[in-house]
């Protein structure tokens, strides 16, 4: 697991950026990707719950300030770059936590994340998103270092709740991006697997990062699928689901 251990000296971050994303979308890749150049971050998942809560107790974090207190210092490379990512479910939760009166989520989200960039990070082949999904929350295996619980079966109808999750939540950051002005760095699954190296270097670029000489970007995740995705993929839309038509 990528794992950011708490500094010693932690760094007080003076940039940011929030990678805007959901489920199975190449979050982890792109993170990994990231984490591995040593100066964009170490941008993970700090605001899920199944990560926020054994983080609070890790770090004796009793109050919201506390807990971001930490995650800044843990998130922060030694340049001062602070990254994360965020799903949109959580996202929203985590402005209502920390929206002050009066106050707009861009300037709230500023107030916490210093000069703050965006990256929206979305899937386009939204059925292959779907399958990927259910299998992983049949077995649990949603990255190379889980151990899967139980064989997955294939769940058209859950399949069909998972299409709508997915494009819900795709909509829900356009729309959060256009009501708040917000102008992120997109991109696209299906580009990121085929041009690694050269999407993690567009990350780099759009929060102002330059990387020291030598710096080698290299993946630190494996494919989680397998062969069967493809096959789910295509018995779903030989159905017929109304996602699809």
């Amino acid at each position: 697991m990528l794992e950011a251990p708490f500094p010693e000296q932690p760094t007080s971050p003076t940039s940011s950026y929030l990678i805007c994303t959901g489920q199975r979308s190449g979050t982890w890749l792109l993170s990994g990707l990231l984490e591995s150049s040593g100066a964009a971050g170490h941008p993970h998942e700090y605001f899920e719950v199944g990560t926020e809560e054994p983080n609070r107790r890790r770090w004796c974090a009793d109050s919201l300030e506390e807990y971001v207190a930490c995650v800044l210092a843990v998130g922060t490379t030694g340049n001062g770059v602070f990254g994360a990512s965020v799903m949109w479910p959580n996202f929203a939760d985590l402005l209502d936590r920390i929206r002050g009166a009066g106050e707009s989520d861009v300037t709230a989200l500023e107030r916490v994340f210093p000069q703050l960039h965006f990256v929206f990070l979305w899937r386009e082949d939204v059925v292959a998103q779907a399958v990927s999904w259910s299998k992983a929350a049949q077995t649990g295996y949603y990255h190379h270092w889980d151990s899967p619980v139980g064989q997955a079966g294939f769940d058209p109808e859950q399949i069909e709740a998972l299409v709508a999750e997915a494009s819900a939540n795709v909509a829900a950051w356009r729309r959060w991006f256009a009501e708040n002005g917000v102008g992120p760095l997109t991109i696209r699954f299906e580009d990121l697997v085929e041009q690694k190296r050269e999407t993690a270097l567009l990350v780099v670029s759009h929060i102002g990062v330059e990387l020291p000489e030598g710096v080698e970007i290299e993946e630190l995740t494996a494919k989680a699928s397998d062969e069967s995705n493809a096959g789910w993929a295509e018995r779903y839309r030989a159905l017929g689901h109304r996602s699809e038509r």
